[in-house]
């Protein structure tokens, strides 16, 4: 069963998979993370979920989706989808228990492996992922390479609230400061973490920040 928010990356899985009909069968397609969990509910006998990460539409996305999954079918076995290019995040999705991650930029050279080896339990990263997670991870071995990217005790505090579940202007009234310095020390922490956007910066602060 396939799950992604973009029409046309569905279309695009049905017909990798409609090539390699002897070897898959499609199940069934959601557009959110709510019908996906809707339809494996419904249909028995599905082996993969093949999920985007992050989907727009829904309560269902992220980590959150995943750790779902795991317990209302512990017996599928995932394969995600992502664009992800933070190493911490990658890092996230696989301790949350999902071993085969495709970038979907050469999703159609990958995806046939990434299924095989989801099946057979087996471990798979797609070769632009690796690469990235080999980055992070030397990264994070270097002691200079880890002092030059350490979040100032302001940018902490700051990403700290925002766990909390304070919006900025709330943070910036409860530390009487600017809502454009507490903006700015949100930028600068997503900066020095590899952050793109607010909901890759959810997926870190609920996952792997524990300042």
């Amino acid at each position: 069963m396939i799950a992604d928010d973009h029409p046309i990356v569905r279309v695009g899985i049905k017909a990798f998979l409609a090539e390699h009909s002897i070897r898959f069968t499609l199940a069934g397609e959601a557009s959110s993370g709510d019908e996906l969990l809707s339809l494996l509910s419904a249909t028995p006998g599905v082996d993969v979920v093949i999920t985007d990460f992050a989907m727009d539409e829904g309560r269902q996305d992220g980590l959150r989706l995943l750790r779902r999954l795991q317990q209302q079918h512990p017996g599928i076995r995932i394969v995600v989808l992502t664009m992800l290019t933070n190493g911490a995040l990658l890092n996230s999705i696989q301790k949350a228990g999902v071993d085969c991650i495709v970038g979907k930029r050469d999703v159609h050279k990958n995806l046939a492996s990434a299924i095989e080896n989801a099946v057979n339990h087996r471990p798979f990263l797609s070769p632009d992922l690796k690469a990235l997670l080999d980055a992070a991870n030397r990264l994070s071995s270097s002691p200079s390479a880890d002092h030059a990217s350490r979040l100032s005790p302001r940018q902490a505090e700051t990403l700290r609230l925002l766990r909390s579940g304070l919006t900025v202007s709330e943070i910036a009234a409860s530390l009487n400061r600017s809502k454009k310095t507490i903006s700015a020390q949100k930028q600068g922490a997503m900066a020095k973490l590899g952050l793109q956007n607010d909901a890759q910066l959810f997926e870190y602060l609920h996952s792997s920040f524990e300042r």
